[in-house]
């Protein structure tokens, strides 16, 4: 048996990932928050998912004979961030990559005295698109900015009347949405 260490952010969670001989995948969660774990297909069809709480040293057995070969991608989601590993399918094999193929970081609004900050974590450095609607579609802004890796963005929001406002994020391939509630 191989074993392949992988660490996403220590504060977030870890991953250890041990390769066994067949078309089975096993590994080892450490983490203190929930984590959402989920295979997708290459055509992004989704396979599997399950929602683990907390814990040292979970370990988890996914038995993949009944996938037939190709590509698929296990997720693992946090409230932090999105981290993906590749997993091959062959004939009488499944290996899982060593090294995360994506990992993006969840954008973070913060109301303070009439701003709303946006805050990304942006490693891949990809422009970031935002766009804001109020609670009856109306949109407000629509804007795309240039992909820096301590991306932030201050939004005056003073002159807005109150409601209920949705930021439409969008980064590295993957689309959020973060609500506020306004009031002047």
């Amino acid at each position: 048996m191989t074993t392949a260490g992988m660490y996403a952010n220590a504060t977030d969670f870890s991953l250890i990932v041990k390769k066994e001989t067949g078309k089975t995948v096993h590994f080892a969660l450490n983490t203190t928050k929930e984590i959402q774990l989920s295979i997708y297909d290459q055509d992004n069809v989704l396979v599997h998912a399950e929602n683990i709480s907390g814990g040292a040293n979970l370990n988890r057995i996914y038995n993949l004979n009944a996938l037939p070969k190709g590509v698929y991608f296990l997720e693992a989601e946090t409230e932090l961030k999105t981290v993906v590993y590749e997993i091959t399918i062959g004939n009488d094999s499944a290996v899982l990559s060593s090294k995360p193929t994506a990992e993006v970081y969840k954008p973070t609004l913060v109301q303070q005295n009439g701003m709303v900050t946006l805050s990304i974590l942006n490693f891949a450095e990809t422009p970031i698109n935002v766009t804001i609607y109020s609670k009856d579609g109306t949109e407000w802004l629509s804007k795309t900015f240039e992909g820096k890796v301590n991306f932030f963005k201050k939004f005056d929001m003073s002159q807005l009347p109150a409601d209920t406002y949705t930021f439409e994020i969008t980064y590295n391939g993957r689309n959020f949405d973060n609500t506020i509630d306004w009031k002047k």
